[in-house]
């Protein structure tokens, strides 16, 4: 069962994110049986579902920390990065960028990307976005995709 809740959380293994999957998971099955149904079903269900919103709502708040009007330009590009598995352009995202923030300044858009990657959100690679961690992105796409 370790494998499979490993596989539903994705890599990198986020400690955070696997306590808190634990925790559910202790909570709804204590004492019954588990199985890979069940945890996959708790993972969609309880942890990107209403008992678990609470432990993600934090990086979408955390967001307002930025100045506008970077944090509209950074939920519209994790809006649309999470709907790709395969990496979101970073060209695509910059005309997203531009929409949302109003300013053509790819300086801009650059620090922005750095400020995704030091928060944990996102790692860009070969000039495309993915997200960090495959539960936040699963869980930014149920409410915000």
């Amino acid at each position: 069962m370790g494998e499979k809740i490993l596989r539903c959380l994705g890599e990198p293994y986020l400690p955070y994110f696997i306590a808190v999957f634990f925790s559910i998971i202790h909570q709804r099955q204590a004492g019954k049986k588990i199985t890979g149904g069940i945890i996959e079903e708790i993972y969609n269900d309880d942890l990107l579902g209403v008992h678990g919103k609470g432990y993600f709502e934090y990086y979408r708040q955390r967001l307002r920390t930025y100045t506008e009007p970077f944090t509209k330009a950074a939920e519209e590009v994790l809006k649309e990065a999470c709907l790709v598995d395969d990496g979101y352009t970073t060209d695509l995202a910059f005309s997203v960028f531009e929409s949302a923030s109003g300013t053509k300044d790819y300086e801009l858009f650059l620090g922005l990307m750095a400020d995704l990657e030091n928060d944990f959100y996102v790692r860009i690679i070969d000039k495309k976005i993915y997200f960090q961690s495959k539960v936040l992105a699963d869980w930014w796409r149920r409410y915000y995709g």
